[in-house]
């Protein structure tokens, strides 16, 4: 097996989480009974913490460029909701403003 590892980040601090992850065989379903097995499978959700693609609710975590963009969509969604909310309870106060000044309005001529 070959591993090209590219980047300017801290290499040693990569290389412990690497240990301890190949040593803890965090890719293999039934860590849960120390030795787990040794067939190589793709984990199931919420079958593997920490170090796995699930997390524990059984969501995808945020895993490199698509994790990126994912979180990225979810931040414009939310600013989006938000900024809905924001123009509807202004609207509902302009219209009180109005109401207002046309009752005052009518208090006044009639």
């Amino acid at each position: 097996m070959t591993l090209v590892i590219r980047g300017k980040g801290d290499i040693d601090g990569f290389l412990t989480k690497f240990w301890d992850c190949w040593r803890g065989r965090a890719w293999e379903i039934g860590n849960d009974s120390g030795g787990g097995s040794s067939s190589g499978s793709v984990p199931v959700s919420g079958s593997v913490s920490g170090g796995g693609l699930y997390s524990s609710d059984g969501s995808v975590r945020l895993v490199g460029v698509s994790g990126i963009l994912r979180k990225e969509q979810e931040m414009w969604e939310s600013t989006d909701k938000s900024l809905q909310e924001a123009f509807h309870d202004l609207n509902a106060l302009m219209v009180i403003v109005v109401f207002e000044s046309l009752l005052l309005i009518e208090d006044v001529y009639f």
